[in-house]
């Protein structure tokens, strides 16, 4: 854990994770963009743009045009998810998240997220990561 955590969504926050997603093997051909919109304690909704080039992600903020899945959390079930704990279909049916889009065309990058390499990744992202 870094002696200092980073707030979420701040340009600190995008460079550090953009500086620990050149850890993440690259997977030829895995390519995609996926929103993810986070409504924050504040009741805004802010979106988080990841853009996947041959499996390696990059984050930025604000909505891609071609995004082709939309995944919406609550900030608070963020951490939760970062580290594999959430129960998806329980938060799911509460309607704490949902998805829109071509998830179909996305299943490469969806699976892509329980690989070894983005488990790491996801970890690292919540170890340094100041929610909410």
């Amino acid at each position: 854990m870094p002696d200092v955590l980073i707030p979420f969504l701040t340009p600190e926050w995008f460079e550090a994770a953009n500086n620990e997603a050149t850890a993440v093997e690259r997977v030829e051909g895995i390519t995609g963009v996926v929103d993810m919109a986070i409504q924050r304690p504040s009741g805004v909704t802010a979106t988080v743009t990841i853009a996947v080039q041959d499996g390696q992600p990059t984050f930025r903020l604000g909505p891609a045009p071609d995004a082709a899945v939309t995944l919406q959390y609550v900030e608070e079930d963020l951490p939760a998810a970062l580290v594999g704990s959430l129960d998806s279909i329980a938060a799911y049916a509460a309607g704490r998240i949902g998805v829109t889009g071509d998830v179909e065309g996305m299943a490469d990058v969806m699976i892509l997220w329980d690989s070894e390499s983005y488990k790491a990744f996801r970890r690292r992202i919540h170890d340094f990561t100041a929610f909410g």
